[in-house]
C-alpha cells in the first residue's frame, strides 16, 4: 500500500492502461512523494526513466470543468516548455489529452496526469541566498515574457477581477462570520473598512494588462540545482500549473513577494526587493519600458491582500489555540497590524 487510500499495484495498472506509449513494461518503483491537502504525488520509476504522477484531489478537481482547465493550464506550461523554460510538463494519454480519469478502488473517479520528471531539489525559504532570489525573479520575467506572447489565452482562463471579487467576499464572510472567537482566542480583528477600501483599491487599479500569470509561484512549486553560478543558483524546474490565471504580472509578483516577506527571515525588506525584483525580475530590462517601472505602492497593495489571503487560511486549517507557534501565521499578523488591516485588542 503506497498511500492509505491507493494500492501501488492500481496506480501501476492504470498508468499502463492509460499511458502505453511511456509505461511500456511493468512499473519498476513507485514512490509517494507527497500526499498533501490537494494532491496525491508520485515519482514513477519505469524500465526506462521516472515520472510525475498525480492524483487530484476531488475535493476540488472532480467534474469535466476542472479536467478541461487543467489541460488548458498544461498546454499553457507546453508552451513555456518550447521556450527552454524548465516546467512541469503534462504527457498525452492514449486518447491524445493531458488529464485522465480513473477509479482508484474506492469506486469515484480521480482526475491524474502523468508529467515529466524533473531534478532538482525545493529549499525552505530561510535558506534562499541572493542567488536564490535573483534565480527566482529572472525566470518569473521569463515566464512572462513568453506567456505574454502566448495566443487567444486569457479567454480560456479564470480572469483576475472575477477570482478577487469572488475571493474577497468569501473571506470577508468568514471574518465576520469568526470575529468574536477570533478576538478571544487570538487578540486580533479585521478592520473591516481597511479591509474594504482595500480590496476597492485594487479592484479600481489592476483592471487591464491581463496576460497568463502562474500565481504559485512559490518555494514548494521551484527547484533548484545545486550548482553555483557567479549570480545565480539555477532553476531546474517550475512546477504545479493549476493556478494559472489572467491577471496582470504584478499579481505574480506580489503572490511570491508575500511569502519572500514574511518566510526569508534573514533577508530584510531592502535585500529581497534588491535580488529578486531589481537584480532579479528587472535583469536585463531596457530602460523605459513597462516592467522598469513597477508601482511598488500599488503592488504592496497586493502584497496585503496575499497576505490577508493567508491569514484566512491558516484560520480555516489549524485550530486557533495551536497558531500562537506558528511562525508564518505571526509573522503574518505582525505585517498586517503594521499595515492598518488588523487590529490588535488588548486583553
Amino acid at each position: 500500500m503506497i498511500s492509505q487510500k491507493i494500492p501501488a499495484r492500481k496506480i501501476n495498472e492504470i498508468l499502463m492502461k492509460n499511458y502505453p506509449k511511456q509505461i511500456e513494461g511493468e512499473v519498476i518503483e513507485i514512490e509517494e512523494l507527497e500526499q498533501g491537502y490537494m494532491n496525491l504525488v508520485f515519482r514513477i520509476g519505469s524500465e526506462k526513466t521516472s515520472y510525475i504522477c498525480i492524483i487530484y484531489n476531488r475535493n476540488r478537481y472532480n467534474d469535466s470543468k476542472a479536467q478541461r482547465y487543467l489541460s488548458k493550464s498544461y498546454q499553457a506550461a507546453e508552451f513555456l516548455s518550447q521556450n527552454k523554460i524548465p516546467v512541469r510538463t503534462a504527457y498525452k494519454n492514449r486518447n491524445g489529452g493531458l488529464i485522465s480519469r480513473a477509479d482508484f478502488g474506492d469506486g469515484k473517479q480521480r482526475l491524474f496526469g502523468l508529467y515529466k520528471f524533473l531534478s532538482g531539489s525545493t529549499i525552505p525559504w530561510e535558506s534562499y541566498t541572493r542567488r536564490h532570489l535573483r534565480s527566482l525573479g529572472r525566470t518569473l520575467n521569463q515566464i512572462h515574457r513568453t506567456w505574454a506572447e502566448y495566443e487567444n489565452a486569457t479567454g480560456d482562463f479564470v480572469k483576475w477581477n472575477e477570482y478577487i471579487e469572488k475571493d474577497s467576499k468569501s473571506m470577508l464572510e468568514y471574518f465576520n462570520r469568526n470575529e468574536k472567537f477570533i478576538k478571544i482566542k487570538l487578540g486580533v480583528k479585521l478592520d473591516f473598512s481597511a479591509y474594504d477600501l482595500l480590496i476597492k483599491s485594487i479592484q479600481t487599479t489592476f483592471q487591464t494588462g491581463f496576460q497568463l500569470i502562474h500565481c504559485d509561484f512559490v518555494r514548494g512549486n521551484i527547484l533548484f540545482s545545486q550548482k553555483k553560478l557567479p549570480k545565480v543558483y539555477p532553476i531546474t524546474g517550475v512546477l504545479d500549473f493549476e493556478k494559472v490565471m489572467a491577471a496582470p504580472i504584478q499579481v505574480d509578483l506580489a503572490r511570491t513577494l508575500a511569502f519572500l516577506l514574511v518566510d526569508c527571515k534573514y533577508k530584510t525588506r531592502e535585500e529581497i526587493i534588491k535580488y529578486f525584483i531589481t537584480e532579479g525580475y528587472l535583469w536585463k530590462v531596457e530602460k523605459g519600458i513597462p516592467d522598469s517601472k513597477l508601482n511598488f505602492n500599488e503592488i504592496q497593495k497586493l502584497v496585503n491582500y496575499f497576505w490577508m489571503r493567508d491569514l484566512w487560511k491558516l484560520l480555516q486549517c489549524n485550530p486557533y489555540e495551536d497558531l500562537s507557534l506558528n511562525f508564518h501565521y505571526d509573522k503574518t499578523v505582525q505585517k498586517l497590524i503594521k499595515q492598518k488591516l488588523i487590529l490588535s485588542i488588548d486583553p
